[in-house]
């Protein structure tokens, strides 16, 4: 549309930069930018599970404009293409490009995946080469077998001291990846003592 600008939003965060793009009359407006930056809160909070207010506070997470000139037909030579195969998660098959809501926390991977005919059955496996997105990285508890979200997983490692008897690779029922919830009352101490020293 004649007069109209391209503007890009940079969403930011301590992961990466996701992106937005805005065709508008006039240079965004500080209530714009305000609702945006909001929205984008939100957004990471959903992914995160983080607090809001811790969020609205973190300095490193936040949302800046950046204006261009070229029409924005020309945004699929100038950026990664939305629906890009190599965009896709290897495992739910959701778009993870840039401007999705999926591009903070994607994460490189690979695997060999079962395909299936329209009656369900298996007729092959195939490849795959790209990203999973966040909630494709969520593993399963060994206590409970509830998924725990990406970077949340608790082991003997955050639990223990490397030089307390009771470090090893597993805690003692056999579990290695639980919930934070899911510690006994005795791992929990030693988790807020141990976190305690570190800070």
């Amino acid at each position: 549309m004649q007069g109209m600008k391209i503007y890009l939003l940079e969403k930011h965060s301590r992961h990466g930069v996701d992106y937005q793009l805005f065709e508008l009359k006039s240079a965004p407006t500080q209530g714009l930018t305000t609702r945006l930056e909001l929205e984008w809160y939100r957004e990471y909070q959903a992914m995160t599970g983080d607090e809001l207010k811790d969020i609205i506070l973190d300095e490193g997470i936040y949302v800046s404009w950046y204006g261009v000139q070229e029409p924005i037909e020309m945004y699929p030579k100038l950026l990664p293409p939305s629906w890009n195969e190599q965009d896709l998660c290897i495992e739910c098959r959701r778009d993870t490009s840039f401007g999705s809501g999926l591009f903070v926390n994607r994460l490189p991977a690979d695997g060999d995946f079962e395909i299936y005919n329209k009656d369900g059955e298996v007729i092959g496996t195939e490849y795959r080469d790209g990203y999973k997105c966040a909630e494709c990285c969520a593993i399963p508890c060994d206590r409970c077998d509830d998924l725990i979200p990406l970077d949340e997983d608790i082991t003997t490692m955050q639990v223990y001291d490397e030089n307390d008897p009771e470090y090893s690779d597993d805690f003692s029922d056999g579990a290695h990846f639980v919930h934070l919830e899911c510690l006994t009352a005795e791992e929990m101490d030693c988790f807020n003592k141990l976190n305690e020293e570190d800070k």
